[in-house]
């Protein structure tokens, strides 16, 4: 009798190359435009799993600043007619990093293999600590509990996809309310472009480049985002499509530090060095990156990638931000 060969897709794995038409693999594939690589996988549920772009997405402002002892970043006074906070987003204010000292050391605060990695029977299954609070717990799946961008209340997303989304509503409300447009693709431009657009009108009729903030451009440029495919016969998967893409939470920003930290020439936990051997990956650069995680109408976390400290900053400074994308 002859025998029956079964083949099975084996389940994704930290370090993949996330290819345009969702497919993945450890190893790189020059014949097909890769657009992510994976850095995150549930440790209970391995079909939920996070990618990172290949390259950030320039420096940019958080979002509306407001603060009479900075005149010259704070834009003041916003007052809604229909008392809508317009500083102050629907998101809960996270106060704490959550990043403690352990038995093993470290520093609060900090991220490193003290603080972060917990290879005993109270980590997770990858040897993770567990966080129950602060924005470093922000990490995993968060159910909706309102109807949301087309998914309905009760539909699991990934925090920085949920954090994102309540950041783009809120700015579609300041800006409606305002009188400013609401960015958007056209047949003729993509709404990345029409998001330069907007921001470079404003900034012209306002007379000061400040005014980009009623865009909170870090994660309306995450939003935006769509990576660019390398030969007219590829089809980009729709779930890599612009609206899909986010900016990180405090959580998934953490974790793509830790790896980061671990260098790109092949030590352990060192992710992204195929990527990078490769020529396709932009190391992350020791710089300050956005979360899109608040901390309370004039703060938002940032994790420092020189250093590993979890904080937060006022929302008017330029700092790095990189997209991330559930696949």
């Amino acid at each position: 009798a002859s025998k029956i060969i079964r083949l099975y897709k084996r389940s994704a794995r930290v370090g993949d190359f996330v290819f345009y038409d969702g497919t993945y693999s450890d190893r790189y594939d020059g014949t097909k435009t890769c657009v992510a690589i994976c850095f995150y996988i549930d440790p209970d549920d391995p079909t939920l799993r996070l990618a990172v772009s290949l390259d950030s997405l320039g420096s940019r402002v958080w979002g509306l600043f407001n603060n009479s002892g900075y005149p010259n970043q704070s834009i003041p006074d916003i007052s809604l007619e229909s008392g809508y906070k317009a500083y102050d987003l629907p998101q809960a204010n996270v106060t704490s990093s959550g990043v403690t000292a352990t038995a093993e050391g470290g520093t609060s605060g900090y991220i490193s293999d003290a603080t972060y990695r917990d290879e005993s029977e109270l980590g997770d299954s990858q040897g993770f600590r567990k966080f129950e609070n602060g924005v470093i717990s922000q990490l995993g799946w968060y159910t909706l509990t309102k109807d949301m961008h087309g998914l309905t209340k009760g539909t699991k997303v990934p925090w920085g996809q949920y954090l994102t989304w309540d950041i783009i509503d809120h700015r579609d409300q300041v800006l409606a309310e305002t009188g400013h447009p609401i960015p958007a693709a056209t047949s003729e431009y993509t709404e990345k472009e029409v998001l330069d657009q907007l921001i470079a009108q404003i900034q012209t009729e306002a007379g000061e480049t400040k005014y980009e903030q009623f865009y909170y451009p870090a994660a309306s440029y995450a939003n935006a985002y769509e990576p660019r495919l390398l030969r007219s016969t590829e089809q980009l998967s729709d779930k890599f499509k612009a609206g899909k893409w986010f900016l990180p939470s405090g959580g998934e920003l953490g974790r793509l530090y830790f790896y980061h930290s671990k260098g790109y020439a092949g030590a352990e936990h060192a992710i992204f060095t195929a990527a990078v051997q490769a020529g396709i990956f932009t190391q992350f650069s020791a710089s300050l990156f956005w979360s899109s995680s608040e901390c309370n109408e004039t703060y938002a976390w940032i994790v420092n990638f020189s250093s590993g400290i979890v904080y937060y900053t006022s929302k008017y400074y330029s700092i790095v931000a990189r997209a991330v994308v559930a696949f």
